[in-house]
């Protein structure tokens, strides 16, 4: 029985082992005995007759008890306890042995009748926090407490004498129920605590219930098993949104861990592409030179392997700057549909004709501010996946739709702001995946494709590069996959206003292809200061430019540049990233001295935060790293042809 119940009874009773030693006393028997609390292990005796202390082979009531104790009968009597007050108190009792030994003492003034009793418990459990229910050995109400079974379930004591309780119970819940109660029947006097359930109220609502039992079926006073139970709804509700919170929070904590992870690794990747960049410089340029200053030599052959591996280690290096955000972009207003019918016909040749290729195009789709290039970059990456993902053929489905993320999809991607996008689904037929293959579908040298595979040569990079263009353009992408489902890429780009598109595309309109020289070539060689802290890169650009007739200064740092400026400068060609100041505080210092000489910067990475750090300004005249040596001339002969000298202001 639960003890708060127990201490609600006006009758005395105490639990004794088998020596009569008190294992609990409720409330009533601690007031009469006049105990402020239960020492464990102390002696009824000693406690309810202080007067026979040491004299238990006096005491009929200590012999009555122990008899019963030792011979597992019920006894009762009648006696008279002493406090430790002197108050004396004449009882009835009666004890009954427990199963595995010792017994239930109960005790109550001998004025107090037997319907006395029965109404003060009746009272008691009637309006009881907790409800209580008999039920016989098939399961059917005998009894019901009514104010409580009122209270949880809205029923009438009367309304479910001789129900099956467990057809009131949850259908997912009641084989677990049943299973229980067949289990208590087998143990005579034995008990079962924390069984929770759903019951049906009168109004046909289900409520959570906990439940204790306890077989006393061989109880002669019972005969039943009785059942205390509780409504427990609203805690359970609570814990399951507790819970729920803590399973966001450890998944959010999850993709926030991944989203650090892939933002460490794309750091990396970018950094080891911009130094590796700076090698690739040299070994393209000096090959470059050996093909053209030895046409038929010897070695052509050699060098000309040497500038084709090179070429194949840059395209490498620029698709692990598009994975760390650290590339070019050139971005304009794009339309996302015009962009996947554009490329209908190129995407059929690449899946080949075993893949059914189909394009569903939302009319009024958002337009978007991203690098036209890169985007096909994307598209053609991920129908190389899927092609992969189809070895027997399948089908091929490319979607576009307005879409809105607010704020709760922001709590489950934590790396997405709320807003408008515009969006572009591509689904397959493929195999598709697995959790653990999701978890690391972006990362850069990830790959299940055998060697030789895909659209990277199974290097693992082709969905690492979609990542990190689609992330450096601002926008967000996922993935939903089930293993022989297929799988569905979702590309999320922030939707462009329209005042500010009808601007862009107004400025894309005006902007000539080229602008005409309009400056005569100067009579005696352009005077060009090359600003390089890397060996190599600096003697390769004096070899290239050396040969295009300009006279050419070199400097590895700020400071030596400077020493060089009190000549005339026609030409500043300087990395972006130097020690000491970077080349935009150079280019505004010497440009203080010479306000017509005009500004390259080169680099072997550029991203939007290169000109929103203040590394060079918005418009700067720029050659990307790795440059071969034609496209560094022309850039440099562009720079003299230009009508303008240069626009960009540098310093405030």
């Amino acid at each position: 029985m639960n003890p708060y119940l127990l201490d609600a009874t006006a009758a005395g009773i105490a639990e004794l082992d088998r020596s009569g030693r008190c294992r609990f006393l409720n409330a009533e028997a601690r007031r009469v005995l006049d105990l402020a609390e239960v020492a464990p292990g102390m002696d009824f005796h000693a406690a309810a007759h202080q007067h026979h202390a040491g004299k238990t082979h006096a005491c009929g009531f200590w012999t009555v008890c122990k008899a019963g104790l030792a011979t597992g009968r019920t006894v009762r009597g009648r006696s008279v306890f002493r406090t430790g007050g002197r108050q004396r108190l004449a009882v009835r009792y009666w004890l009954r042995p427990m199963p595995g030994g010792g017994g239930v003492l109960t005790f109550v003034p001998a004025g107090v009748t037997l319907a006395q009793r029965e109404r003060r418990f009746r009272a008691m459990i009637e309006h009881s926090a907790d409800a209580i229910a008999l039920l016989s050995a098939d399961g059917k109400f005998l009894y019901n407490s009514e104010a409580s079974l009122l209270r949880i379930l809205g029923y009438q004591a009367g309304d479910l004498l001789g129900q099956d309780a467990f057809a009131m119970i949850h259908p997912e819940d009641v084989s677990y129920v049943r299973g229980v109660f067949e289990r208590i029947l087998l143990q005579p006097g034995g008990t079962i605590q924390g069984v929770s359930y759903r019951c049906r109220r009168r109004d046909g609502s289900w409520r959570w219930l906990e439940a204790t039992g306890a077989n006393l079926l061989d109880a002669p006073e019972v005969r039943a098993v009785v059942v205390n139970y509780r409504d427990v709804t609203d805690r359970r509700t609570v814990e399951e949104a507790l819970e729920q919170e803590l399973r966001m929070r450890r998944r959010l904590q999850t993709e926030l861990q991944q989203a650090q992870k892939m933002e460490a690794v794309g750091r990396l990747a970018g950094g080891v592409a911009h130094d590796f960049n700076n090698l690739l410089t040299v070994i393209n340029g000096h090959t470059e030179l050996m093909l053209a200053l030895e046409p038929a030599g010897p070695n052509h052959d050699a060098a000309r392997q040497i500038q084709q591996a090179a070429t194949r280690a840059a395209r490498l290096t620029r698709q692990l700057l598009a994975f760390g955000r650290r590339q070019a972009l050139a971005p304009q207003v794009v339309d996302l549909n015009f962009a996947v019918v554009n490329m209908g016909e190129m995407l059929r040749r690449v899946i080949g004709e075993d893949v059914e290729l189909e394009s569903v195009a939302a009319p009024g789709l958002w337009p978007v501010r991203a690098d036209p290039g890169q985007i096909e970059q994307v598209v053609l990456n991920l129908a190389l996946n899927a092609r992969d993902a189809m070895p027997n053929g399948g089908r091929l489905l490319f979607e576009t739709a307005n879409a809105r993320l607010d704020e709760e999809y922001a709590r489950h991607a934590p790396e997405v702001t709320p807003g408008e996008y515009a969006l572009l689904a591509v689904t397959d037929t493929g195999i598709g995946m697995d959790a653990a293959t999701k978890a690391r579908i972006f990362e850069p040298f990830f790959t299940t494709k055998q060697a030789g595979a895909g659209c990277v040569g199974g290097s693992g990079l082709g969905l690492a590069t979609a990542y990190g263009i689609i992330k450096q353009s601002g926008g967000h992408i996922s993935v939903y996959s089930e293993p022989g489902h297929g799988t569905t890429f979702r590309i999320y780009l922030p939707r462009m206003n329209e005042t500010a598109a009808s601007q862009a595309e107004a400025e894309q309109a005006a902007s000539p292809a080229s602008e005409p020289a309009s400056e005569p070539a100067p009579k005696s060689p352009p005077n060009i200061l090359v600003v390089e802290d890397e060996p190599g890169v600096q003697h390769l650009v004096r070899d290239i430019l050396a040969v295009h007739g300009y006279r050419i200064q070199a400097a590895n740092g700020p400071h030596q540049a400077l020493k060089l400026a009190s000549d005339r400068i026609d030409l500043l060609l300087c990395d972006v990233v130097l020690p000491g100041m970077n080349g935009r505080e150079l280019a505004a210092l010497m440009r203080a001295q010479q306000p017509e000489m005009r500004v390259l910067f080169m680099s072997g990475f550029t991203d939007r935060g290169v000109v929103s750090n203040g590394l060079i300004d918005a418009g700067a005249e720029f050659v990307q790293k790795p440059f071969t040596a034609a496209a560094l001339s022309a850039k440099v002969a562009e720079m003299f042809q230009a009508r303008r000298t240069d626009r960009i202001q540098y310093g405030h």
